[in-house]
C-alpha cells in the first residue's frame, strides 16, 4: 500500500512538472518566424513537453488501475477462504447431526 502512495505522488510530480514545461514551451510572446531553427527547437521541446505529460498521465491511470485489481484480489481470496471455511464448517455440522 505504502508502494502505491510513493507512487502516485511520484506521478503527481512528474506531471505538475510536465504541465509547467508545456505551458513554458507553448506561450507565444517571442517571434519564432525569423529563425526556422529556434522555431524548430521550440515546438521539439513543446512536443517533448507534451509527451511527457501523457507517458506520465497514463503511468498514473495504470497504477491507479492495478491498485484497484490487487485490492479486488485480496478481497476475493479472503472472500474464498471464508467460504471455504463455512462449508466445511456446514458438513461437519451435518455430518454430526446425522449421526445423533
Amino acid at each position: 500500500m505504502l508502494m502505491f502512495q510513493y507512487l502516485h505522488k511520484r506521478s503527481l510530480v512528474i506531471i505538475n512538472d510536465a504541465i509547467r514545461e508545456m505551458r513554458n514551451y507553448s506561450n507565444e510572446d517571442y517571434d519564432l518566424n525569423v529563425n526556422p531553427k529556434a522555431e524548430m527547437q521550440a515546438h521539439t521541446k513543446l512536443f517533448r513537453a507534451q509527451r511527457n505529460f501523457y507517458i506520465s498521465g497514463f503511468a498514473l491511470l495504470l497504477s491507479l488501475i492495478i491498485r484497484r485489481i490487487s485490492t479486488l484480489l485480496s478481497q476475493q481470496g479472503a472472500l474464498q477462504a471464508q467460504n471455504e471455511a463455512a462449508l466445511k464448517q456446514s458438513t461437519s455440522r451435518c455430518d454430526t447431526f446425522f449421526l445423533f
